[in-house]
């Protein structure tokens, strides 16, 4: 269940703000997000494009298509 939601203009204003800040376009942090989280499901899951490699003794971080794995807290997006 959603518990609240932000408007469309105000994603705007979110989006314009950011650019501001970062002295890029908005356009290009509308794309830098989209890149990151693709909105696509694959078995009811987001589809984050992150998928973790797991071993006896820890895990790997990949890029994959169809990853469904979140981001860990305190990781970095893998490498291209």
């Amino acid at each position: 269940m959603i518990s609240s939601m932000i408007s469309h203009e105000r994603s705007l204003e979110i989006e314009r703000r950011l650019a501001e800040v970062l002295g890029v376009e908005p356009e290009e942090v509308r794309d830098y997000v989209r890149s990151y989280v693709d909105v696509r499901r694959v078995e009811g899951r987001r589809v984050t494009r992150i998928k973790v490699l797991r071993g006896t003794h820890g895990f790997t971080l990949v890029r994959h298509p169809e990853g469904t794995d979140p981001l860990p807290a305190g990781h970095e997006f893998p490498p291209e």
